[in-house]
């Protein structure tokens, strides 16, 4: 879970309320918090070298077992489908790790912009 917050009160990214550790300790999980917790799990492990090297390997391993199976459809098929498929769950999990991201972003701005408070609100473009 992403926070952002000073002096004991935090803004939780994934419901956007002001709530103190001692409420988020007793609040019952929902299924968005399950989701972002195995989100968070996947990204980690989706960015992580092992995962790399492990696709690679996957990748050297099949490529191998080409001449077994004679270079058969069924043989590209299985590559084919689990490429498909892992892209197309990655698009989710990569659009879900920006939006919190961006969101934690917005929150950390907002906070600056609150805490000076001669800060100019609007914004200014340069004459270019």
């Amino acid at each position: 879970m992403i926070e952002v917050g000073i002096g004991g009160k935090s803004k939780s990214v994934l419901s956007g309320t002001v709530e103190t550790k001692r409420q988020r300790g007793h609040r019952k999980r929902s299924t968005n918090d399950y989701f972002q917790a195995f989100a968070n799990g996947c990204s980690q492990v989706a960015g992580s070298r092992w995962a790399f090297l492990s696709a690679v390997l996957l990748i050297i391993v099949w490529a191998a077992t080409g001449p077994i199976f004679r270079y058969s459809d069924a043989w590209q098929l299985v590559v084919n489908t689990a490429t498909t498929i892992i892209t197309f769950l990655m698009v989710f999990l990569i659009q879900n790790a920006q939006n919190r991201d961006s969101h934690a972003l917005h929150l950390k701005l907002d906070e600056i912009i609150r805490a000076k408070r001669s800060a100019n609100r609007r914004l200014r473009f340069a004459n270019v």
